[in-house]
């Protein structure tokens, strides 16, 4: 479809003065302050020479440093926005990677970002803004639209690496939120470039195809306003007095009908007012890749600490809000915040994505420990308020209370340790536990590892645990008392010469004692197998290139096979058996411990390595033997389906290889997916194997082609030492979307068992209802927070504080009154759906109507649910906004 011709005779150029900075890149985020501070200053002397000039600033982060540092400046920039001179943009807190961070994550960004603008500035951005970030997720139209920014603005990927059929198109999210989104041609910097380089470039554009747009199409198809940056950025900057001269002179140029000083929001308004309904904008229903695949896998501890801080994070509001319903407990908003703030801060693309300095990611890893600290304090304190109003002292042995922060009832399996003290001459007696439910009838259970190597005074004990959602079971331990399924064993295992097989009622999964590797996963229900040997296998990649991996697309030579296996049982007992793995490359090895519960569908593994190579990757290597085979994963809350070409993807917490069983002449639809903790990038070939990027070992912050001198002492990623997890599912699906989301999500924030003195209590020991009640199972509730309009106006300067000395019995200042309480509901299987949702603490029930993969508000006060936007508004609060 050829792109719309806009009402006006010539060609137009709007002109965006802004200045890129990195927070932190090449140097920390210290040095990244003073140059926000300069530029701000600079910018705001070019308003005072030149009249006409505007500059474009986003990042909330940044402006707070001036607030903090220089408040005369700060007030000087808010006279400026408020006379139309200093466009807000972006909406987010910092200009974030924009295809690791979670859904969630996105949409703290925009919650901290427009609320921060909102109370400094008395506006919100109205444009999302990341012309910097390598590539976006399919998940963002949903995000920004729903965070009240209905257009975007992006360089990267360059036309050459996507073809958009124009510079300017109607991006869509599978839920039918769209965004107008702009490509920048030319840039956003100047580097070598000049304004009237710029504009000439763009005026040839006009009278040859284009590489601004698809290649083969011309230019002056695309419409007839465009929008150019300009100014000195990176280390920041901003438009120079020379910039500016040139850009004046340019405005007498006879080939356009303008050029004159704008910003973003004024360009996609002339597009929208200009737009022909009859000639619609090309819309866009992709992701936005690909540039720099080796991005989402360069130094994995960042990306590690990312993903447990943002699951842990969430896990703590929901059960420091559970707390505070429950008990009057006392919720710490303000911690939350600051959590949150130092977590997206670190969602800067150059810091999540691993191409900065080793310096700078240190500081980011400081900061993530801070959140991570944040979240378990807050979770502990929650779980503690709760267990001590819980009834504990009926009952043989030690209460143990389970907690599932989770919108659905849980069944998996849980480990803790006991501490009982024994006497020494007993250690080499076997020890004897049960476990039992709140019936009092035992449960299986198994002996297992410590943490700590100090004798038998400890104990680590794993058995099935069955909790509701949002809610706890009491179970009791009880020491000195031998189980009676102590003999249990309801899994099998085969030995022979060169393999080892082990099988439960649903699985059947047999490993090579030569290589270490899955030769059959079967899924017995159905009859599919999955992984015809070599799975789980470690593949040493060639990676020549640069830290970001430039002029990469795949990385897909294979130089090297981790070998020389050593397989054993190292555990095995009433609820699950434990395979070890482990495999040599070099002085490389891996460790995978394949984990199979008795009652499971699912192999859950620990992975333990040492890498000590430069310059290569590692994978491992999943060959499913499916026919026809498609690539699915999770990215920003959204499923983002793509040819099995080998390309390198970015992904979130579970991707998949989906297609029918090959070799059979009753060929079923079947799917391999993986869950994961840690890990963000994957490829699938076409062959049908699926590959997890593990791991790669460029040197820090090297960007080819710029060269080093041989004498320097390079720091190289990933080296040591490092620990995640994953989980493989066998599915007879060709879509199994809510079963890898819920897996992703239990991965990251497992069931919490905490063991409790005995006491009286006031509340049941358990509620069998839980905390909420979802009539769709594809429905999740992933956020339970206290409102934003609870802290006020003051930044939560009054929140209670973790010490509990603020609680209220009646609960009626921490139950939110006053802003009420943030449910946000996620549509997980990409299903048009009705839910009926009942939240009994509250005594609220409603009814949500969820497009496919839709994230949807909802404020609950005063006895009903609102809807409301990501940034908390209501629609009408939105247009009052957007109106005065």
């Amino acid at each position: 479809m050829p792109s719309p011709m806009l009402n006006t005779p010539k060609p137009s150029i709007q002109m965006v003065g802004n200045a890129h900075l990195d927070p932190a890149w090449m140097w920390c985020w210290g040095e990244g302050m003073e140059a926000f501070l300069s530029t701000c200053r600079a910018a705001l002397q070019r308003m005072e020479e030149t009249p006409e000039f505007v500059f474009t600033c986003s990042s909330a982060a940044h402006y707070r440093w001036v607030e903090q540092v220089e408040p005369e400046l700060f007030r000087q920039i808010q006279q400026r926005v408020a006379q139309g001179r200093w466009a807000i943009v972006g909406g987010w807190w910092t200009q974030a990677d924009c295809n690791l961070p979670s859904a969630e994550g996105f949409l703290r960004q925009a919650l901290l970002g427009q609320r921060y603008f909102l109370q400094s500035f008395g506006r919100i951005a109205r444009v999302g803004y990341s012309p910097d970030a390598f590539g976006h997720t399919l998940g963002l139209p949903q995000l920004l639209a729903r965070s009240g920014m209905p257009s975007y603005i992006f360089c990267r990927p360059d036309p050459t690496e996507l073809p958009l059929p124009s510079p300017i198109i109607r991006w869509h999210s599978p839920d039918g939120s769209n965004v107008l989104a702009y490509r920048v041609p030319f840039h956003y910097n100047m580097y070598e470039s000049s304004v009237p380089k710029k504009i000439a470039d763009l005026a040839e554009a006009f009278h040859r195809p284009s590489n601004l747009s698809n290649p083969a199409q011309p230019l002056r198809n695309v419409g007839d306003v465009w929008c150019l940056f300009y100014g000195v950025g990176n280390h920041g900057g901003g438009p120079t007095k020379e910039h500016i001269r040139q850009i004046i002179e340019a405005s007498s140029n006879s080939q356009f009908s303008a050029v004159e000083f704008s910003n973003p929001e004024r360009f996609f308004a002339t597009i929208r007012n200009g737009e022909d309904p009859r000639q619609p904008l090309p819309s866009w229903h992709d992701d936005l890749q690909l540039n720099a695949p080796g991005c989402y896998s360069a130094h994995s501890e960042i990306k590690r600490l990312n993903r447990q801080s943002e699951h842990l994070l969430l896990q703590a509001e929901r059960l420091s809000a559970l707390a505070a319903l429950r008990v009057g407990a006392g919720y710490p908003a303000t911690e939350f915040r600051r959590a949150w703030e130092n977590v997206c801060f670190n969602h800067f693309h150059d810091i999540l994505c691993g191409v900065a300095i080793r310096e700078a990611l240190q500081e980011a890893m400081e900061t993530y420990g801070q959140a991570l600290n944040t979240a378990r304090q807050a979770t502990r304190y929650a779980i503690q308020r709760i267990a001590r109003k819980v009834a504990t002292s009926g009952g043989e042995g030690t209460a143990l209370l389970v907690f599932n922060s989770h919108s659905w009832a849980v069944r998996h399996g849980v480990t803790f340790e006991l501490w009982h003290d024994i006497d020494k001459s007993l250690w080499t007696q076997p020890i004897h536990l049960r476990v039992t439910d709140g019936a009092g009838c035992d449960l299986p259970c198994q002996i297992g590892f410590t943490s700590g190597k100090i004798g038998k005074d400890r104990v680590a004990v794993t058995f099935l645990a069955d909790v509701p959602a949002f809610g706890w079971r009491q179970y009791r331990v009880i020491y000195g008392q031998e189980s009676p399924h102590a003999d249990h064993r309801g899994a099998s295992i085969q030995q022979r010469e060169d393999w080892l097989q082990v099988e439960n009622a649903q699985l059947r999964v047999c490993f090579s004692l030569r290589d270490g590797c899955i030769t059959e996963l079967l899924h017995k229900q159905s009859g599919i197998c999955l992984l015809h040997g070599g799975g789980a296998a470690g593949l040493v990649i060639d990676d020549p290139t640069d830290t970001w991996g430039h002029g990469a697309t795949a990385f897909d030579e294979v130089i090297g096979r981790f070998g020389n296996a050593e397989v054993r049982v190292v555990q095995n007992g009433p609820t699950h058996i434990t395979i070890r793995s482990r495999t040599w490359f070099g002085a490389s090895w891996i460790q995978q411990d394949f984990k199979l519960y008795h009652h499971s569908d699912y192999l859950e593994v620990a992975v333990k390595l040492f890498w000590g190579e430069q310059n290569k990757m590692l994978k491992l290597a999943f060959p499913t033997g499916l026919s026809a085979p498609r690539s699915v994963a999770e990215s920003a809350g959204v499923a983002t389906w793509k040819p099995a070409d080998g390309t390198e993807r970015p992904c979130g917490t579970w991707f998949a290889a989906s297609g029918t069983t090959a070799g059979t002449t009753n060929r079923q639809p079947a799917t391999l997916g993986i869950a994961t903790d840690a890990k963000h990038s994957f490829s699938l070939t076409p062959d049908g194997d699926l590959r997890m990027t593990v791991l790669r070992s460029p040197a820090y912050a090297l960007h080819t082609p710029h060269p080093f001198h041989p004498d320097e002492d390079l720091d190289y990623l990933d080296q040591g030492v490092q620990r995640f997890h994953y989980t493989l599912h066998p599915v007879a699906d060709a879509a199994p979307m809510e079963l890898l989301a819920k897996a992703g999500m239990l991965l990251n924030a497992p069931l919490i068992p905490h063991l409790e003195s005995a006491h009286e209590g006031s509340i049941p020991e358990a509620d069998p209802n839980g905390g909420i009640i979802i009539s769709a199972t594809n429905v999740a509730a992933t956020v339970l927070k206290r409102s934003e309009e609870s802290d006020g106006e003051n930044g939560g300067k009054n929140d209670e504080k973790n010490d509990g000395e603020n609680e209220a019995e009646n609960g009626e200042e921490n139950n939110g009154e006053r802003g009420g309480w943030i449910v946000r509901l996620h549509e997980l299987s990409g299903k048009h759906t009705t839910a009926q949702l009942h939240f009994p603490l509250l005594g609220i029930e409603w009814t949500a109507t969820l497009a496919p993969h839709q994230l949807s508000t909802w404020r609950l006060r005063g006895g009903t649910a609102t809807e409301v936007n990501a940034i908390e508004m209501s629609e009408e609060e939105d247009r009052k906004l957007s109106e005065g």
